[in-house]
């Protein structure tokens, strides 16, 4: 290495020993974790202060992750501990605090190259290593195993989408809820109920989405619903489902003579069947409610009276002969009209409900096909064309789940085997979490092109149209209403058109976040007289030269587009990708690319923001990994990338360049554009 080498290679290592002393936090107490994970069976309040009486901030859901702040000591006995915390992506519980009792602390994983070789060989996807490193650091006996099953992700997405397939409570926020063709009444302005007396509703599809992708469920809770539902003497006992059941209607005594308390017909049904007991624990109180306040275990049900049906089996409003999910599963407990006695019917005593409910179950879900709670729900495990599932309840196998951890608490480092899924095509995003305020009326009630006619007539649930003007015609002006009027709109009003295809986007964004895009596609007829004049383009804010350069961080598309005069033709903005950029902010790769009057690019020029070597618009310390990797030769920027790194104007990418970029990130000085 010569000497120029030596010392350049010695200033980037000052740079770095230097950026990571101005990044260093305080570290907590040492008996404070760093991080950790919410431990609940479902949702954990998150309080202003360290007291169950404090205001809530909002909540936090079984396998959340959170950052402790701070511990507090308090003088309450069953909360004596509390931390404070703050959330990645949920500003609004910043600062808040949660009982330390239900927060499990996350150990750093250290990377271990037989694990490492284990993940590559099961064939995990890397979108799925982060959470499986996390839960191997804290739980180094649990064992991971890759079901690669033979259905698209797409295709299980698309299945689990229809209306009516996947539900969720109506007392839910509606930002749960989807508002589809067949699933909103447009006229009553209501939900369209779907089973049990008319209390559940179709999910939206975010929400499905988030409880279908098994990534969303590679937490310390959840994570018990890719557990095998089979009976295991040595991992289940009756200590166990005492503490599942405890504060539920299953830790009293057992109505009838046959058995002393609930726990034990439960161990007997586990053992008759070989189902985990606390799996039908839990199946019962999912079905029954933790009070047992089910009318399908009143025993009073008009025609059925003295006749049980603890796991709601054949409760549908399409299984038997009555518009009513009880009835209909109480006639399955009966006999189904004809006397059937198999798994022990009729249920004519709470026993028999109990021990026979769970035989059919260990058959027809844990022996046939379907060996998980996961599966129980998302039939996607069995080759059979058909699918199967247990609940409609979109939440069900995470909710159960969640529970069954708190019952192998004891043994909770034992070597438990999790049959995990992977679907074909599993996108590399993780599907976020879904919103939980607001709601998802994002439609328009009217859309059309002033003075022009769509070849079809408008629909708020077709979201594309197109028609055809002639050349003459080099504007018009898109109308519409929105179904809300809390919805915002974007994409109306006069817009610019080349000749040939122009694609205009109209995007509704609901109360919840939620958006739906309607296109109009408006064909621009050629000219079939002279050729048009050539385009030019003029701006007293840019540079415009080989890039466009001297753009302020954080411009938007709009505010950038007008501060451009075009003669003779049309602006668009690109990402680097090729996409149109209507949205988020400039960044370096961005392209502009003028257009003539019919409709062929003339101009184009790519865009760059100095600092920003990674092309997301922000400059920070990924800008400064990506100009140690240019510099060092080991990925090579090229055009409007490797001129971003010039953050000097000097025409060269060194060290120099990286102090300059500390510097701004550290507010110190900031990079002239």
């Amino acid at each position: 290495m010569n000497l120029a080498k030596k010392i350049q290679c010695f200033i980037l290592c000052l740079i770095m020993i230097a950026a990571s002393c101005f990044v260093t936090m305080p570290a907590l107490a040492e008996d404070v974790p760093e991080y950790g994970t919410v431990n609940v069976s479902d949702w954990l309040y998150v309080r202003a202060s360290a007291s169950v009486s404090a205001a809530e901030k909002g909540r936090l859901y079984a396998g959340d992750k959170v950052k402790i702040l701070e511990k507090v000591t308090t003088s309450n006995t069953t909360y004596p501990i509390w931390y404070k915390i703050s959330v990645e992506g949920n500003p609004s519980l910043e600062g808040g605090y949660v009982a330390a009792k239900f927060i499990t602390p996350i150990i750093v994983y250290t990377p271990e190259a037989d694990f490492e070789e284990y993940l590559t060989k099961q064939g995990f996807p890397e979108s799925y290593k982060p959470m499986l490193r996390d839960l191997h650091a804290n739980y180094p006996n649990w064992v991971f195993v890759a079901d690669h099953l033979n259905r698209t992700w797409d295709f299980a997405l698309s299945t689990e989408t229809r209306v009516g397939t996947s539900l969720i409570e109506n007392s839910q926020p509606d930002a749960l809820k989807s508002m589809e063709y067949g699933a909103y009444n447009w006229d009553t302005k209501t939900y369209v109920n779907f089973e049990r007396g008319g209390y559940w509703v179709t999910a939206h599809k975010s929400v499905v989405a988030y409880y279908l992708d098994p990534r969303n469920s590679l937490n310390p809770t959840a994570i018990f619903q890719f557990l095998n539902q089979s009976y295991d003497t040595s991992k289940q006992n009756k200590e166990g489902l005492i503490k599942l059941v405890s504060g539920t209607f299953l830790a009293g005594k057992f109505p009838e003579d046959t058995y002393e308390t609930y726990v034990d017909v439960i161990m007997e049904a586990a053992k008759q069947s070989n189902v985990s007991p606390y799996v039908l624990a839990s199946m019962i109180i999912n079905e029954q409610g933790t009070q047992g306040t089910g009318n399908s275990i009143s025993g009073t049900v008009s025609g059925y009276g003295g006749y049980y049906n603890f796991y709601n089996i054949g409760a549908s409003p399409s299984s038997g002969p009555h518009n009513d999910s009880v009835k209909n599963g109480l006639y399955w407990a009966k006999g189904s009209g004809s006397n059937l006695t198999t798994y022990m019917r009729p249920w004519n005593t709470r026993a028999k409900a109990i021990i026979g409910g769970a035989k059919w179950y260990g058959e027809k879900y844990v022996s046939g096909g379907q060996p998980t709670l996961y599966y129980k729900r998302f039939d996607y495990f069995s080759t059979d064309s058909s699918i199967s599932r247990y609940y409609t309840d979109i939440t069900a196998s995470y909710r159960e789940g969640s529970k069954l951890r708190s019952a192998y608490e004891a043994a909770i480092n034992s070597a438990f085997v999790f049959n995990i899924p992977v679907y074909k095509d599993m996108p590399n995003e993780i599907s976020p979490a879904y919103p939980k305020t607001g709601n998802n009326d994002n439609y328009l009630s009217n859309l059309k092109v002033k003075d022009h006619a769509f070849t079809t007539a408008f629909s708020r649930w077709t979201s594309e149209y197109e028609l055809i003007v002639d050349y003459e015609v080099s504007s018009v002006t898109i109308e519409g209403a929105k179904s809300n009027s809390a919805a915002t709109v974007t994409g109306l009003g006069q817009v610019a058109l080349v000749v040939g295809i122009n694609r205009f986007n109209v995007v509704v964004t609901a109360t919840s976040g939620q958006k739906r895009t309607y296109s109009v596609v408006i064909t621009r007829k050629e000219n079939e007289g002279e050729k048009p004049p050539e385009p030019s383009i003029e701006t007293t804010e840019y540079s415009v030269g080989k890039f466009i350069t001297g753009i302020d961080l954080d411009t938007t598309p709009k505010s950038f587009a007008e501060k451009f005069k075009v003669k003779n033709g049309a602006f668009k903005l690109f990402n680097a990708d090729g996409s149109e950029k209507t949205s988020g902010i400039l960044s370096t790769g961005n392209v502009v690319k003028i257009y003539d009057t019919e409709g062929t690019e003339k101009l184009s020029y790519e865009v760059v923001i100095y600092g920003d070597a990674n092309g997301d618009g922000k400059v920070n310390s990924v800008d400064i990994a990506a100009l140690q990797r240019h510099i060092l030769k080991l990925k090579v920027l090229q055009n409007a990338f490797a001129e971003a790194c010039d953050t000097t104007h000097d025409g060269r990418q060194n060290s120099v360049d990286i102090a300059r970029i500390q510097r701004h990130i550290l507010k110190l000085s900031l990079i002239e554009q």
